[in-house]
């Protein structure tokens, strides 16, 4: 009854919701800009010639953009840019997504951004600079590298002294705009005196302890974009379009053939002598090299520097009444927007002006206004399907049997690898208990924990095993694995250290020992634990097992379990089918970024070498767990959506054909990080609540 007024709650909200943005979305086609908008100020601000100085907020909050005292250029907007850059990288070490546009992937968490800010560190030559972009309501800052094998050694001892972050942790971003393009063309005399690409040159300096490391002028190479998105708090790093760092790298080219186009003997042509097939040639011509020109066709003064324009412009106009064309003023407003949104000159990027005919505030509201209620619309079908049973999501099932205990960590800072706690009654809904705050630490090893895997005993004891490591030391530095017992699952253990180089051999360079799970062997009459291994001498994660009685000493010497030569694999998780008597070895499957399994009759294999995928999420996941629905033969597994700070559903019946789990009809939503999930009876359910409650 609880789950059918709960449905019916949730589709009454989901309509509210609809209606709610199908009113939004209506009244958006008749609302007027605010005059007081702040980010509409600072695009005021940062178009405004020779006073274009914003200031940005200290946290990457959208809502808190000021501008204050706009008396300097734009390169002070951009390093308060960076500075923000700078400090959400250092400090932030989740992985988390911070874009809401849709569009995912590791290149748009953090761990992406620093990744591409260290591979621009790193090279020889580079550059830096910023623009606001009106219409993306967006400040774009830029990022040009050459790659090349130079690299100074003052880098390399910073960079390399950590393995993560790859790049320092403390800095300090400088930022001088020199010239713009427009400034360099008028400063030639002839055209010849220009190479084919001219670049807005922006000189960058990185300082670290005081020491300056870097100093450089932009140079051709390869840009990258980072974009602060005003609305939201949104931090995405993509690939720039461009592939020079000129403004660009066709307006030298475009206007010498421009020059060789519109020659004197060409203007001073008799148009009356020529065929009908003579002057829509060279009407087409004439057009082609002017929208070559794109935006720098509307800068008078550059054109006038080098042509008559007046001459031009007059010519074609009598080419086009010969050819019985359109007026020469629709073809030149279409060339003055073209390329209007490309390059680095900042005063052409900053004026929107041509962009604002095409499309005016009162179209941008009707488009938004009509987007809006399409996706109100589409969100009441889909509640509609869903509810009437059309769309092919699982069912939750019900049990009165028992509660549920997840275990996990929540994100890459010392202060949050710990263990935390949190209950749920169904196997579908948890809540976090003691505030989400941590229940368990390591107060040994590496002082830190990740990937926690508890299970109950054949004694009837609680058992932790996790990674013993701590992200800021790398992602290659744990070698051991690290343990608790609980008789109460309230009162824990000290931690006990289970090092993968005390075995020696093979193991003694070992550089990752990660995501440790157990499984009682009754062959065995042991726990078998397993986890994904590397060495230096052998980057590629496999998974290797050894057995224990007391999760406190070895009983025997690790044994490879599965691999996938030159593959990472990782992120183990075995299950035991009763129906079929075979074991399922699930894992991340590291080419699609997805879950895949292989199954064996015997715990210790062999296991089928070629791997089935069974994830139904939308993006790249890791870390899987399953557990059963106490009471019935359904089983769910939990995946963590590490690029989108949460966790993805699906449930089975016969470990190997899964249907997702409608994202309202499970919630985790405290931002937990790989863990998994045990029984637990209604009196440690109580016990738990009672010590540490909600």
């Amino acid at each position: 009854m609880k789950k059918t007024l709960r449905k019916w709650l949730n589709l009454f909200l989901a309509v509210v919701m609809a209606i709610t943005s199908l009113g939004v979305g209506f009244s958006a086609l008749a609302a007027e800009s605010d005059p007081n908008d702040p980010y509409q100020a600072l695009a005021d601000a940062l178009k405004a010639d020779g006073v274009q100085e914003a200031a940005w907020p200290a946290e990457a909050d959208g809502n808190a953009v000021s501008v204050d005292d706009p008396t300097g250029d734009i390169t002070r907007a951009a390093e308060a840019f960076w500075n923000l850059v700078a400090a959400r990288y250092q400090d932030d070490y989740q992985n988390q997504t911070y874009s809401r546009s849709g569009v995912y992937g590791s290149d748009y968490t953090m761990q992406g951004v620093k990744e591409k800010i260290s591979e621009a560190l790193q090279n020889d030559r580079y550059g830096m600079g910023a623009y606001w972009a009106q219409d993306e309501r967006a400040l774009n800052c830029f990022v040009a590298y050459q790659n090349g094998d130079g690299m100074r050694a003052g880098a390399r001892s910073v960079v390399e002294r950590l393995s993560y972050p790859y790049a320092p942790q403390a800095a300090d971003y400088v930022f001088t705009v020199n010239r713009s393009v427009a400034d360099q063309l008028l400063a030639a005399d002839d055209l010849d005196d220009l190479p084919d690409t001219l670049y807005t040159a922006v000189s960058y300096q990185w300082h670290h302890d005081a020491q300056n490391l870097y100093t450089e002028s932009a140079a051709a190479g390869k840009w990258l974009k980072v974009t602060y998105y005003t609305g939201y708090r949104n931090l995405v790093w993509t690939a720039s379009s461009r592939t020079t760092a000129g403004e660009d790298s066709e307006t030298v080219p475009a206007l010498k053939a421009f020059s060789a186009c519109f020659t004197p003997e060409l203007l001073a042509t008799d148009l009356a002598a020529l065929g009908s097939d003579q002057l829509q040639a060279i009407l087409a011509d004439g057009r082609a090299c002017i929208d070559a020109l794109g935006s720098l066709w509307s800068n008078d003064t550059v054109m006038n520097h080098f042509f008559d324009k007046a001459a031009v412009e007059s010519f074609m106009a009598e080419v086009q009444a010969a050819c019985g064309s359109t007026p020469a003023a629709e073809e030149e407003g279409a060339a003055s927007s073209a390329g209007s949104d490309i390059g680095l000159d900042l005063n052409t990027l900053l004026d929107q002006s041509a962009l604002q005919k095409r499309l005016s505030s009162e179209d941008k509201q009707i488009i938004v206004g009509v987007t809006v209620a399409i996706v109100a619309v589409v969100s009441i079908i889909l509640s509609v399907l869903y509810y009437t049973g059309v769309t092919r999501f699982a069912t939750p099932v019900e049990s009165s049997e028992g509660k549920y205990l997840f275990c996990y960590f929540v994100g890459n800072t010392p202060q949050e690898e710990k263990i935390h706690f949190a209950v749920s009654e169904d196997g579908y809904n948890f809540t976090p208990l003691n505030g989400n705050e941590p229940i368990v630490e390591n107060t040994a090893g590496t002082k830190s924990v990740r990937d926690p895997y508890i299970l109950q005993g054949q004694d009837g004891k609680f058992y932790i095993v996790a990674t013993d490591m701590k992200s800021e030391d790398g992602w290659t530095s744990n070698h051991a694995l690290v343990t608790w017992e609980s008789s109460d699952l309230i009162h824990w253990s000290e931690p006990t250290i289970l090092d993968i180089r005390d075995f020696g051999g093979e193991f003694a360079n070992t550089n990752r020992a990660w995501a440790p799970q157990a499984i009682w062997d009754p062959e065995a009459g042991q726990y078998m634990v397993y986890w994904a291994n590397s060495t230096l001498e052998n980057d590629s994660s496999a998974i290797y097992y050894a057995y224990t009685s007391d999760f406190k000493t070895w009983n025997t010497r690790p044994q490879l379990l599965y691999e996938r030569p030159g593959v990472q694999t990782i992120d183990a998780d075995i299950v035991y089918n009763e129906k079929n008597g075979m074991y399922y070895l699930y894992f991340k499957f590291e080419e699609d970024q997805t879950i895949a399994y292989v199954k064996s009759e015997n715990l210790t294999g062999p296991y089928a070498s070629e791997p089935v995928t069974v994830s139904l999420a939308p993006t790249g996941v890791e870390g899987s767990t399953m557990y059963n629905i106490t009471g019935t033969d359904t089983w769910v597994m939990l995946m963590d959506e590490y690029g989108e700070g949460r966790f993805f559903a699906q449930q089975t019946t016969d470990m190997e054909h899964f249907e997702k789990l409608a994202r309202w009809d499970y919630s985790l939503d405290f931002s937990p990080r790989h863990g998994s999930v045990v029984a637990i009876t209604d009196e440690q359910y109580s016990a738990l609540l009672a010590a540490y409650g909600e």
